[in-house]
């Protein structure tokens, strides 16, 4: 991606400058990198572009808080659970890249 160029001579993808605070561009656009992606194979999803300010997480409900009391006698264990949901607000705002399958 690095050498690609655009019909006006200009490079696809800019390096940021980290002392100034300013990431790296693609197309003009900010990018980061997720290491929860899959790795680039047959039929992945490789690559998520769009506008990600149409993506929403809501808490759902209380969180829950138990003790367990018997289970690490004699000491006592605390566990805890909360409840997300997520939604893309907007359709076509977030696309996806799948590889070929072979």
């Amino acid at each position: 991606i690095r050498k690609l160029k655009d019909g006006q001579g200009n490079y696809l993808w800019q390096m940021g400058d980290v002392t100034a605070g300013q990431p790296g561009t693609l197309l003009g656009y900010r990018y980061s990198i997720n290491q929860a992606m899959d790795s680039l194979a047959a039929a992945k999803k490789v690559v998520l572009f769009g506008d990600f300010g149409k993506y929403y997480v809501r808490k759902v409900g209380a969180p829950v808080i138990g003790v367990l009391r018997e289970r690490f006698w004699p000491d006592m264990g605390i566990a805890g659970l909360i409840r997300f949901d997520d939604e893309i607000g907007q359709a076509g705002a977030v696309r996806h890249l799948i590889t070929a399958a072979s």
